[in-house]
Order: structure tokens, then sequence, then C-alpha cells
């Protein structure tokens, strides 16, 4: 006998399910647990991290199992108690009097799941379905509900829901979960690592890779550079945006580590940002801690791909507005919230590639530092001696107990020092003191003859650092000891800083982009490790000064990115009428896809040409094509013949609610009616483009 296609769709989505384990033992609990019961699980999670693909797991768990089940999906289910109720009793099988809780009483002891996918849309109902309606539930009926948002405080304050509840927060796949999928997906295993670096583990970005790979399969495959990809992902991410100020708020907070409403002001410019700051905190993507707001770094990555290619220009200026909002702060600031600003306005410059390589971008605010303690000398001496050999573990003990000489350590949670840094205050050792290092006694020297310190003047030198586990690696702790570093930079008085390290030939780019000098005659062996030292002196290039060449760098790095190179070549194209009408079409349809719109033949046509020269920048024809077809979209709302076709455009393109059919509905037409007013209004608004197009 055939198999039904639907049997074949469940097979199919059932191959390629992957991951979820726990997730998956949490549900059969739900059906199975006995002792000591819970009634609801709720699901919750980001857009894209496959919840609903999970529900459909669920309810092929309990097809297999015989279980009973109906689903409900709250974007097709209008938040009212009577609606609600309605959908349910709609599901209930005939002869059962469209009574859905009679039904359920009806079946004694037998097992019925209840699933509701989209939970957020009924949040106006959240009250009443906590409240009446589940209570009044069987105790054999177990809930599955599934949505963006976490639980209510209703259902966590409630007592009683916190033993009959139990939520999960979906999440990125781990290392192994991602792997597990793109094997499923058929994706070679050499691509794996650089594809899971890429999305994170995120579920949908996964599933977008291994969908383009299926379309580019071949050699010349590359996931980091494929647009396809991004834009993709940047489609999904910004399809919730709901004006033009909404879109630079993202943007600015796809570019900022957290954001706030004080940032927000400084970026907008605008005094009252509360309604940009709430519309961003309800997003699917933007996640909530004690510092503000922050994208999903899938998310983050798309929004900030997009932007630098289709306007490098706002890209630039948020870029500037937020440098100079942090460096404002750093000047106010001491301690703990200094170190937290000043790591903002680093991760500005995570992208630059002269230093994106030498930091780790992990959130490396949260470790414990802490001063030496005499406890700490074991821990220390044991790290010296593991890296770079029992002389130096000797002199490093030596400097700590000098007394020019201040210590910081880095814990773990058991107060175990398991990384360090050594700075030694030169000024403070006395002209005639003899040192026994021999490294600082020629350091010594060199100050003398090429830095000489006037009177009064501090200088800092950074002798040693490291981490137990990685030494000088590039790590979460090593780019915390730069931090540290950094902020001392902000001491007043501080005429020069010395840093010494490991290896300084592959330090030597960051540092010298850091406007850090390298001095290759103090270059020392320490163990089997060469060593080298950096200087920076800040009478010449004091910090605000610093931080402003920083930022020109970093500004001048984004503003030299060149275009994709599959950009038309600049020439003006005579097209035909037909051709017009054609590129009229695409660009409608095209609207908010910003790699496909920026493509079409009218970006090089007589009527934008004439306009915006091809010597200008391409996003400033693209902004003028997307202003003059707006501006004949509204020429034919006020056309008294052509106005019935401005509602229809209007809402299939510049503001759409969904497919065509949909749209249709929407408007109140039928779908030969919408069909033949959109093939119209797309005739009326190219023929008034046309006519410019054809005057010099």
């Amino acid at each position: 006998m055939a198999s039904k296609l639907g049997e074949l769709l469940r097979r199919e989505r059932g191959s390629r399910f992957s991951g979820r384990e726990r997730e998956i033992q949490l549900f059969q609990r739900l059906l199975t647990e006995e002792k000591q019961p819970f009634f609801l699980l709720y699901v919750h999670g980001p857009g894209g991290q496959g919840k609903t693909t999970l529900l459909e797991k669920y309810r092929e768990i309990c097809s297999q199992g015989g279980t009973l089940h109906v689903s409900l999906d709250g974007r097709d289910t209008v938040p009212t108690p009577q609606t609600f109720v309605g959908e349910l009793n709609r599901q209930v099988p005939a002869g059962h009097h469209d009574d859905f809780l009679g039904w359920l009483e009806s079946l004694a002891d037998e097992r019925v799941v209840i699933f509701i996918d989209n939970y957020e849309m009924l949040q106006p109902v959240d009250n009443w379905i906590r409240r009446e309606f589940l209570p009044r539930l069987t105790d054999t009926t177990r809930v599955v509900f599934s949505g963006r948002r976490p639980p209510s405080e209703g259902f966590i304050n409630d007592p009683g829901w916190k033993t009959l509840m139990r939520s999960i927060n979906l999440r990125n796949f781990d290392a192994e979960e991602a792997r597990s999928f793109l094997a499923k997906r058929q994706l070679p295993e050499p691509y794996h690592e650089r594809i899971i670096t890429m999305t994170h583990g995120h579920p949908l970005a996964l599933s977008v890779v291994a969908d383009t790979f299926d379309q580019h399969e071949g050699p010349d495959f590359n996931p980091e550079d494929s647009t396809d990809i991004l834009r993709s992902l940047f489609e999904r991410f910004v399809q919730e945006i709901s004006g033009a100020k909404f879109r630079i708020a993202l943007e600015a907070c796809a570019l900022v580590h957290h954001t706030t409403e004080s940032m927000l002001q400084a970026v907008l410019g605008d005094d009252d940002v509360t309604a940009y700051f709430d519309w961003l905190r309800q997003l699917s993507f933007i996640e909530e801690s004690k510092w503000g707001l922050a994208p999903s770094e899938l998310a983050r990555e798309a929004i900030l791909a997009e932007l630098r290619w289709r306007n490098p220009d706002r890209f630039t200026e948020l870029h500037e507005k937020a440098g100079n909002y942090y460096k404002h702060k750093l000047v106010d600031l001491s301690g703990e919230p200094q170190r937290r600003a000043l790591y903002d306005l680093i991760y500005l410059h995570r992208s630059n590639p002269a230093v994106k390589p030498f930091f780790n971008w992990e959130d490396i605010t949260s470790f414990w530092v802490d001063a030496y303690r005499p406890a700490d000398t074991a821990d220390i001496r044991a790290m010296a001696a593991q890296h770079e050999g029992p002389d130096s573990a000797d002199t490093i003990e030596a400097w700590i107990q000098h007394p020019a000489t201040q210590t910081f350590v880095w814990r773990d949670e058991n107060r175990k020092a398991v990384a360090f840094v050594l700075r030694i205050d030169l000024d403070r050792i006395p002209a005639a003191e003899a040192i026994a290092d021999p490294v600082v006694a020629a350091l010594r020297q060199y100050q003398q003859k090429n830095l000489p310190l006037r009177s009064g003047e501090h200088m800092a030198l950074f002798r040693a650092w490291m981490s137990a586990s990685s030494y000088q690696g590039v790590s979460p702790v090593q780019s915390s000891i730069f931090l540290n570093i950094v902020q001392y930079y902000f001491t007043p008085g501080l005429a020069i800083s010395g840093f010494c390290c490991a290896f300084p030939d592959f330090w030597k780019p960051f540092l010298a982009y850091g406007e850090l000098q390298h001095a290759p005659d103090l270059d020392f062996q320490s163990g089997d490790k060469p060593q080298g030292w950096f200087f920076h002196d800040w009478r010449k290039c004091p910090p605000v000064a610093w931080l402003e060449l920083l930022a020109k760098k970093e500004i001048e790095a984004v503003s030299g990115l060149e275009a994709p190179a599959d950009l038309p070549k600049p020439a003006v194209l005579a097209l035909s009428e037909a051709e017009f009408e054609n590129a009229v079409a695409e660009a409608l349809k095209n609207w908010h896809l910003a790699k496909d719109f920026d493509q079409n033949p009218l970006l090089r046509s007589n009527l934008v040409v004439k306009q915006v020269g091809l010597g200008e920048p391409a996003a400033r024809r693209f902004a003028y094509l997307k202003e003059r077809l707006q501006s004949a979209l509204q020429d034919l709302e006020a056309s008294p013949l052509d106005n019935k076709y401005y509602r229809v455009l209007y809402r299939s393109f510049f503001n759409p609610v969904g497919s065509q059919e949909r749209t249709a509905e929407f408007l109140n037409m039928s779908f030969s009616t919408y069909r033949r007013y959109l093939k119209s209004g797309i005739e009326r608004l190219a023929f008034r483009l046309w006519q410019e197009e054809m005057t010099p």
C-alpha cells in the first residue's frame, strides 16, 4: 500500500531532527511521571531556536505512543477566552457536542496533551488561562506552552505553579549538537567547525547554511563569505522593525556591547528614547542583563554586516557617536565602572583585523580580580616555573616583595590564584639601588638615555603577567589582564608605560595598533621563550588623545571596506520600456532585500543617474531610488484615477502583511481582483517613472 504524503513528511522531518535530548527527556517525564508529576512544560527562547520544530517532535512522540493530543497556534487565535475555548472545542471528536472540557472528563484516566505554540500572542489572556482555564483541566491532562517570552510573573510567583510547572529556556546548540545537525544535513565534515564558529550553534543559522550549501554545493563553497546566508538571517531579524528611527536604534544596539537609555540618547540625539528602548526590549532576539540590552551574537553579526554593506556612512556615524559616549564616561569614572566602560569602548574595535585576533570578546569583566596576598606566592611561583622556568619564578617572587611593586591576581571560585600581573613603579626605585633583575636593570639604563623622567613623573613597568592554564595565549583571562593594564593608563601622573610580553613578534601588530612601540634592544630570553618590551610616552600622547587616535584608526578601517565584488560596474543603462517596467516590478519585490535591491538596473538608469551621478557612492543612488519609488507611490494615492492601486501596492511591498492570499484577505478583495489590481498598479507606477526616465 502506498504511503500517504503526511507520513512521508513526518518521516523526512524526523530524519532531520537533531539534538535537544534534555528537552525530549523532560517531555517524556511530563507524559509518564507519577510520583512527583508536573502538568505544564513551558518552552521559551528567542526566534530561530527551533521551538516549533521541538513541538513537532513532541507531537510525533505522542503519535508513536498513542497519546491523544490537540494543538493551538497563538498566531491564529484571537486572544479572548471565548475564542480560545472555541478553538479547542473545534478539535473535539464528533459526538462530544463541541465541549472540550466535557470530552476530557469522558476520557477518565487517559492521558491528553495540549500543545500551544506562539504563546506570547496570547499574553492578553495569560492571567485567565492561568487562573481559570488550566485549573479546570483533568489531572491526566498535560500542557506544553511554547513562546518567545519566559513564563509571566503570575506563573513564576504562584506557589502552586512553582511545583507543577517546568520551564526550558531553549538556547543555541552546543558543539556536539551542531555537528550532529550538520551531519544529518550531509554537509562535509571539513566545513563543520567553521560553520559552528560562524553561527554560534544557532539552529536557524545552521539550517540557512545547510540550505545554502544545497544550492551552491562545490569546492568553492565558503560559509563565511556567503552574502546569501547573512542576507537571509538579516531579513529574519529586521522583520519586526516599525520605522526608520527604530531601525537606527537596532543598528546602534548591534554595534555596542550593551544598550542603555543613556547610550541611545547619545547615539540618536534624542532626550526621550523610552519608546525605542522599550521596543528593543521586547524583540525576540534581544537579551537583558544588569548592564542593559544586547542582541544575540548571530543577530548582531547579521545586522552589522548588512549595515556596513548597505550604509557604511551611517555605520561610521554610529561608531563615532558611541565612541564619544564611552570616552566621556571614562574620564568621570574609576574602579569597576571605569573598567566596564573601557571594555565597552574596546568592544567597538572587535571587527578590526588589527585587533580581533588578539582579544577574546567574551564578557571579560566578570573575573574575580584581587590584590595579592602572601598566601598567593606559591601559586604565582608555580605558574612562573611552569611557563618560564625556575629562574623566572625566583625573579618574580623577589619583585613581589619589593616596595615598588604591586601585584594583582585572578582568582577561581576556590579563591585560588589562577593568573596574575606584576607592575613595577620604576620611579619609586632609588637611583642608588642596585637592581638584581638584569632585565629591569637594562631597562633602567635604556630609560635614562631614551625616556628620561622629570621630577614627579611616574613610569609603570608591567614586568610579568600570565595565566596558569594558557600562559599569555589569547583567552578570556589574557583579555581581562589587558583590560586592567589599559585601565591603569588613565592613572593621573603616568608619564611612560612599559609592557613586557613573550613572543614579541606575535604581539607587535596589535601593540603597534595601540601605539606601543617595540624596543628591540631590550629583547631577552626567559626559559625557552623570547620576550620583548613595548613603550608608550603618555606625555606626548595623553589618554584622551590616544583614544581619539584609536577611534580614528577604527573609522579609517571601517571606511576602507570594499563593496561586494558582484556589484555592477558603473555605467548608465539604456533600458527599453518593457525592461524598465520589469526593473520597477523587481525593485518592489525586493524592497526589503537590500542585496537584491542594490543590483536593480534602475540604479544605473537615467532616472537615477541624472539626479545622483555615477561618481557618487552606491549608497546614495540606492537611497534616491527608494525615495523616488515612495514618492511615485504617494502620487498614485493622490490621483483620483489611480488611488485604488495605492493600498494594493503598499500592503504588497512597502508594508506587507504576508502572502498574496493573506494580502487579498486583508484588503477584503477576491484573489482575482487583487491580482488584477496588483498588475495594473505596477504598470501605472512604472509608467509614471518612465516619463521621468525619458526626460533629459
